[in-house]
């Protein structure tokens, strides 16, 4: 089945006709992804009906495709309109990606959007972002709701800190440091963070001045931990095991990875404000990745 046979509406051919000359013809997977073969996939946007997460990170992991959308998400045209123009204003899309995404994020929601920036030095700095959370949240937002949420944000903001700066040999700065370890980031380099609140949604945005991340490594150590039972070990020094990735996946509906290396990493969340933590288990998820 094509794209445009059955979901032509949610392509704003008249805002964006390039758009449309880009998934016009994509086909819609309607069976899970095969992650042991290729089959016509060697794409960099692959469209599916349903697949589980271990499935869309074995078809990233094998470079099958670097941008996954499945049909069933809540904001489908939202991710259409990001993962095409990703493609098609590729060097205008990198210059500064959290703007430009956020841009599309009002759109989705016609403005009713409010935006919040934060910029971080040091790490003792994230508790005021954390403890903000709740009054930048909807009302309907429940308790439980905005603890999920900030441990997603606690997560990107201590990884953005610890895994993302490198010295001028790109030599890891702060890696193997704990944790729970306050520091300073070297002068002059700062964590941005973009937040987006509309009625039903989230965009939670961070980038890193480094550009440091490798992000088939990433997928690397996801993919071990969705192709077994037991999770691995964390290796010190290494990034550890992706554990805390695992757990922001499980918790959101669409997740992005912009890298310009030696520039900047980027990496942001689309999460439901209005679903609960088993419903976002079983959640479709989309990935964009970037690189």
């Amino acid at each position: 089945m094509k794209l445009k046979d059955k979901y032509a509406d949610l392509i704003p051919a008249d805002e964006f006709p390039r758009l449309f000359e880009l998934f016009g013809d994509l086909s819609v997977l309607e069976h899970p992804i095969e992650t042991d073969k290729k089959d016509d996939l060697g794409k960099d946007i692959l469209i599916v009906e349903s697949a589980p997460i271990k499935n869309v990170i074995g078809a990233l992991t094998t470079k099958q495709a670097r941008q996954i959308i499945q049909t069933s998400a809540s904001l489908f045209r939202l991710e259409i309109i990001l993962s095409g123009l990703m493609n098609l204003e590729h060097e205008v899309f990198c210059n500064n990606p959290a703007a430009f995404m956020m841009r599309f994020f009002r759109l989705q929601f016609s403005g009713e959007v409010t935006e919040h920036e934060f910029t971080l030095t040091e790490t003792t700095e994230k508790w005021a972002v954390l403890e903000a959370l709740k009054g930048l949240l909807p009302s309907t937002t429940s308790e439980s709701q905005v603890t999920e949420i900030r441990s997603v944000i606690d997560e990107l903001v201590t990884n953005a800190f610890f895994n993302a700066p490198v010295d001028r040999n790109k030599k890891p700065l702060f890696k193997v440091r704990n944790r729970s370890d306050d520091f300073t980031l070297p002068e002059g380099q700062k964590i941005k963070i973009k937040i987006g609140v509309a009625k039903s949604h989230m965009l939670v945005l961070v980038q890193d001045p480094y550009g440091s991340v490798v992000v088939r490594d990433i997928l690397k150590r996801l993919h071990d931990i969705y192709s077994h039972d037991e999770p691995p070990t964390p290796r010190i020094g290494t990034g550890g095991a992706g554990l805390g990735l695992k757990m922001v996946l499980d918790r959101i509906e669409s997740f992005y990875m912009v890298v310009k290396p030696d520039a900047y990493s980027l990496f942001g969340t689309l999460i439901p404000t209005d679903k609960g933590m088993k419903k976002m288990f079983s959640t479709s998820k989309n990935i964009h990745l970037n690189y």
